[in-house]
């Protein structure tokens, strides 16, 4: 029966963190991509 009130109390944690403001979104994710060019583009014979 003691794990049954351990459940309670993290029940009553619960409570007291939905009447807290809801936290703020998440940041937007960045593109997957690097922003650098692609290195698949063709690059001069020269920096070859």
């Amino acid at each position: 029966m003691g794990s049954v009130v351990r459940v309670g109390s993290v029940g009553s944690v619960g409570s007291v963190g939905s009447n807290l403001p809801p936290p703020p979104p998440p940041p937007p994710t960045p593109p997957s991509h690097p922003v650098s060019p692609s290195p698949r583009l063709p690059v001069p014979n020269g920096w070859q």
